[in-house]
């Protein structure tokens, strides 16, 4: 959940006097969708979502990756309304490809509950990645196996998709999230769920 710290963190930093403060710097989330794992080039993809806040390398097991975060947020003064929003996106790239990527977005708003009941559903070596988007919707990041993000490590396959959605209420967090891994197929190997509730 080092992600999620992050955005809290950048919560506390905007929440500053002032009628809107912003931190970061702005980029287009949408963007995302056109990165392919094991294709995108390091240069297509900064060309693609311009020059990352940050960019560093690391050492996980012997294997080094590039990794990139882009970062922004947006809050209003308590009496514009108190409304927040922020986005975080992570790219990670394994000799000059891309190799993996987790997009976050956090606001005050409760965000819709992912479908952890309907992965009972899904089936090992039978089910493919249409039957996982049909039943879960757009996963909120990617990643080749293994990876430096130990937000794919709740699944094994050669591919891994993570779904999150978190909910606020005072200074309680709730975070659902859902890890789906496939075989090089193109089918499920692999489904967890966990729900998480901290106090920040």
């Amino acid at each position: 959940m080092k992600c999620l710290c992050l955005l809290f963190s950048l919560a506390v930093l905007i929440s500053l006097p002032g009628c809107v403060q912003t931190a970061g710097q702005i980029f287009e989330p949408g963007l995302v969708d056109r990165l392919v794992l094991g294709q995108t080039t390091t240069e297509v993809a900064f060309d693609l979502m311009g020059p990352p806040q940050s960019r560093r390398t690391v050492t996980k097991n012997g294997t080094t990756f590039t990794m990139a975060t882009y970062i922004y947020g947006e809050a209003k003064a308590p009496i514009m309304g108190g409304d927040y929003f922020m986005d975080l996106l992570v790219i990670e790239f394994f000799e000059d490809t891309l190799h993996g990527y987790i997009q976050l977005a956090l606001d005050n708003q409760a965000g819709q509950p992912l479908n952890i009941e309907g992965t009972k559903t899904l089936e090992r070596d039978v089910s493919t990645k249409q039957d996982v988007l049909n039943l879960l919707g757009r996963p909120n990041g990617k990643a080749l196996s293994p990876s430096n993000l130990d937000i794919f490590e709740d699944a094994y396959g050669d591919e891994i998709w993570v779904w999150l959605s978190s909910r606020e209420e005072g200074t309680t967090v709730e975070v659902q999230k859902i890890v789906v891994g496939f075989k090089y197929d193109g089918r499920v190997d692999s489904v967890s769920s966990s729900v998480n509730v901290t106090e920040y």
